[in-house]
């Protein structure tokens, strides 16, 4: 029974979650899903410590999915545990996914936490403002580096102190029956 300890791992979650609903009353979704999140990030945890990898893409993948609705149910019901715990899962996803080399796991890691700081600094306008600012000068500045280079490309090449190379050869007249 290679997977019994991950049937275990996940019927104990599920049974918890289910005492939970009983004692307190029944959590919100995005409680649920960063839950959920917390358990497929204990099971890939698990996978990687036994050295048995199978299932550790699998589990990540459901980790990430319930990572990801868990922080859009936080945007919704405005659950700041939940939301902090998609951040810090999101941090954790970006390392883990440099340290298999995994691409996809990096881009949805920092997709989700840029997503979230975003959605966070909404009420910002002014900050907004500087943002649109800085970039507008980041892009004026990035332009004007590009034309002086361009310019001054030409510059060299015309100038006095570096004369035209020759087209071919220059003919010395000692270079064979031709010279006379």
């Amino acid at each position: 029974m290679p997977f019994a300890v991950d049937g275990f791992i996940l019927l104990g979650a599920l049974l918890a979650l289910s005492s939970y609903a009983q004692i307190a009353g029944a959590p919100r979704a995005s409680s649920v899903a960063a839950y959920a999140c917390i358990v497929a990030a204990v099971l890939v945890v698990w996978r990687n410590a036994r050295a048995d990898a199978r299932l550790q893409k699998i589990y990540l993948l459901a980790a990430s999915a319930a990572g990801s609705l868990a922080l859009l149910t936080a945007l919704v019901e405005s659950n700041g545990a939940a939301q902090v715990i998609g951040l810090v899962f999101f941090g954790a996803l970006v390392a883990w996914g440099l340290k298999l080399g995994e691409r996809l796991f990096i881009w949805w890691g920092a997709a989700a936490i840029t997503l979230a700081v975003l959605w966070f600094l909404r009420d910002l306008a002014f900050l907004w403002l500087v943002i649109i600012g800085l970039g507008l000068i980041a892009a004026a500045v990035f332009k004007l580096v590009k034309v002086d280079k361009q310019e001054s490309v030409p510059a060299k090449q015309g100038s006095l102190a570096d004369p035209p190379l020759p087209a071919g050869p220059e003919r010395t007249g000692q270079d064979g029956p031709e010279s006379s």
